[in-house]
């Protein structure tokens, strides 16, 4: 999961918590909730600006304690407005009942898979997702031991070597959401950087400049579906298109780093990284 997320926004500092899980009578695997609980808790404890959890825990009716626990960090991070990922199930319908979004859908940013042609994974569930993006036959890299994070289902996965090998499901295009969320986030930073150089005068005063926490204000779940629906079209099944935006800002670094780029090439692609910098926290902000 770290180095899906990494693999999309390198400058990312991840703080990686390994949840307990225990065997059922059907063969499967559950999380303890009560680790979950102190889990989240420990991130909100370390101020994390995102939280991703690449897990669903179905609650029965009732209370019991380690739900209350749960629940009850849950609704703080809630409270606060972080920014929060998940993964949908890919083995069924959504319910209230579904850990950890499900008392409160629409504070979560909700991540179902879908192949590269938009349509949704098979396994995925058709509501209660915020967006669609990639999961299906996604290639990974990575020095194999014969074990495997439960978090991919992996197709092949030869052992002791570096190996490429394609993953699939829900987990996988969260890891990548979360990836992407991180990187829109550097891209205002480095914009306001940016802006911030070539437009301070001789008294210090600054023109035009989102303010130096614009980062801080993107980081919540209703800014940044704005700021994912301003990389591209959005389809009917909630699949966001992100090379519309992403192929230009892609090239124009390209352009920048080409060594025969003159000043004033260099100076335009510059220009343009702030330009959709600057788009992505109006977009997100735009309800403000």
């Amino acid at each position: 999961m770290a180095s899906t997320i990494l693999r999309v926004c390198p400058m990312v500092k991840i703080y990686p918590i390994r949840l307990r899980t225990f065997g059922t009578s059907d063969g499967r695997t559950k999380i303890d909730a009560d680790y979950a609980a102190q889990a989240i808790q420990a991130a909100l404890d370390k101020k994390a600006t995102i939280l991703c959890m690449l897990w669903t825990i179905p609650m029965t009716e009732g209370e019991n304690q380690a739900k209350k626990r749960l629940h009850d960090v849950l609704r703080t991070a809630v409270e606060r407005r972080i920014l929060m990922f998940c993964s949908a199930s890919d083995e069924g319908k959504f319910s209230e009942l579904d850990y950890p979004s499900g008392p409160w859908r629409d504070r979560f940013i909700r991540i179902g898979a879908a192949g590269a042609d938009g349509t949704a994974f098979q396994w995925s569930a058709d509501d209660g997702i915020t967006y669609v993006l990639l999961g299906v036959d996604v290639t990974v890299e990575q020095v194999t031991t014969g074990s495997h994070d439960a978090s991919f289902p992996m197709k092949t996965m030869p052992p002791n070597r570096m190996n490429e090998y394609s993953v699939a499901g829900s987990s996988v295009a969260t890891a990548l959401a979360v990836g992407l969320a991180a990187m829109i986030l550097y891209c205002v930073k480095a914009s306001i950087l940016a802006i911030r150089t070539a437009t301070q005068d001789s008294n210090g005063s600054l023109l035009g400049l989102p303010p130096d926490n614009a980062a801080q204000l993107m980081a919540h779940p209703d800014e940044m579906r704005r700021a994912f629906a301003s990389l591209g079209n959005v389809t009917p099944n909630n699949f966001v298109q992100v090379w519309d935006e992403l192929d230009k800002v892609s090239e124009q670094l390209e352009v920048f780093w080409t060594p025969s780029s003159t000043p004033e090439v260099k100076q335009k692609c510059v220009e343009a990284f702030v330009d959709f910098g600057l788009k992505l926290w109006n977009a997100a902000m735009e309800e403000h």
